[in-house]
């Protein structure tokens, strides 16, 4: 209803424009996902509108996630949750993104790792090594998303967390969790205790545990 009156109200043509959205991307909302430069194809005459339309799912986006400053304390699996949920605001369709830690559990930096499509994206543990390293984390949280609504996980996602824990224990770098969020709801492996016990990072068990509980 929403996406229907922003429409309807920032194009020449609503009736034409909505009709090419959903010709081309199957919905409005999925519109959203689109890049701009493709939108304005979509919508010849409404460059304008394309634009707005293009930067409206980033701009909530943003705005969820700058309420948390550019490094905050994520010392809680609670706290990490919320943060994670925010990331995803608006997302139609999968993402991967890890959160590099420090010592302190303050975060370093966020990084998208990939985007794909409605029901999948794929990420690669090398990678989640490579990024760790440097960013010279601490503690990695990977978390993605499923627009599907489905609030588990697949076994490829568990093979690479797996693979992911061990690559960073031999750099001495503790993979804290892997969060999976769909409607506003999240999933903790750690958690779930699906983590194996040498992701624990040796002589940090007492933190993480503390870290899952509070």
């Amino acid at each position: 209803m929403y996406l229907r009156a922003l429409v309807d109200r920032i194009c020449r043509d609503p009736d034409k424009a909505r009709e090419a959205l959903v010709r081309e991307y199957g919905s409005l909302s999925f519109a959203l996902e689109a890049d701009p430069r493709d939108l304005a194809l979509s919508l010849p005459g409404e460059a304008n509108a394309a634009a707005l339309l293009g930067l409206l799912r980033h701009a909530a986006r943003y705005v969820h996630v700058e309420a948390f400053g550019p490094h905050p304390m994520l010392s809680s699996l609670t706290r990490c949750r919320e943060y994670v949920k925010a990331l995803y605001v608006g997302a139609f369709y999968e993402r991967c993104a890890m959160l590099c830690l420090d010592a302190r559990f303050r975060l370093i930096r966020c990084v998208m790792m990939a985007s794909g499509s409605i029901s999948e994206v794929q990420f690669y543990h090398r990678q989640i090594a490579e990024e760790a390293l440097r960013s010279g984390a601490a503690y990695v949280v990977v978390t993605h998303n499923h627009p599907s609504g489905l609030l588990h996980f697949s076994l490829q996602d568990l093979q690479t967390t797996r693979r992911a824990a061990q690559h960073l224990s031999a750099l001495r770098v503790t993979l804290l969790d892997h969060i999976l969020t769909a409607d506003s709801d999240t999933y903790s492996l750690r958690q779930s205790g699906v983590l194996p016990p040498e992701s624990w990072g040796g002589g940090n068990g007492h933190m993480i545990e503390k870290w899952i509980k509070s």
